[in-house]
């Protein structure tokens, strides 16, 4: 069965402002307003082109995270096509590590790094997600699957990063890891729901 791009994303990436970001692709030539944060995407065959709730809703997150000024380093955790690094990027998080278990969201995801001159700010990696919480960062972004995000959780190192972002998840899925916060010490700052589907946290770890 032959279908186009746009069948295959479910519609066509029209540009798309959000909050303070203007998302386009490399293809449309589009002119953000004063004060926007203009993102380029190619989201190529790969989830994340902003679209979805769970996007959206970490670009909240993000920009409430990153409001005071001190978010300067960060973990992006299933990254994608690498929008939410990229955001945070804009917003001036300087030193992001973008991990992808998927070699094409990890390509996909350095193509975009490129496209928008931020390889100084961000590396882009293939691997799993549990290899790369061995170090302690301003923000913890992760938007991945539930067994994974448990065991991130339940690391050592969760407790050493200030802020975290935790989406991806189901109401149900969402009441375990919030059970599994609730014995750590953490504050739950805000909570997106979505009826059964797509709930995202943002919380801070106790200093």
């Amino acid at each position: 069965y032959t279908m186009t791009y746009e069948q295959w994303q479910g519609g066509a990436f029209e540009p798309l402002q959000l909050g303070s970001f203007l998302f386009s692709t490399p293809w449309v030539d589009t002119t953000p307003l004063p004060g926007q944060h203009h993102i380029i995407m190619d989201p190529g065959v790969v989830f994340g082109d902003a679209m979805h709730q769970t996007t959206r809703d970490c670009l909240t997150a993000i920009e409430i995270a990153c409001s005071g000024g001190t978010i300067k380093t960060m973990t992006d955790l299933g990254t994608g096509t690498g929008v939410l690094a990229l955001a945070s990027a804009l917003l001036g998080v300087n030193r992001i590590i973008a991990v992808d278990y998927t070699m094409i969201a990890a390509r996909t995801a350095r193509r975009n790094v490129e496209l928008n001159g931020l390889t100084d700010a961000i590396v882009v990696v293939n691997g799993k997600a549990q290899d790369y919480l061995y170090t302690a960062v301003d923000l913890l972004v992760t938007n991945i699957q539930l067994p994974v995000m448990k065991e991130i959780i339940e690391s050592d190192t969760f407790l050493c990063s200030k802020w975290f972002v935790l989406s991806g998840l189901l109401q149900r899925e969402a009441q375990e890891i919030e059970a599994i916060l609730a014995e750590k010490p953490v504050h739950i700052h805000r909570c997106w729901c979505h009826g059964s589907l797509w709930q995202t946290i943002l919380g801070t770890v106790a200093a």
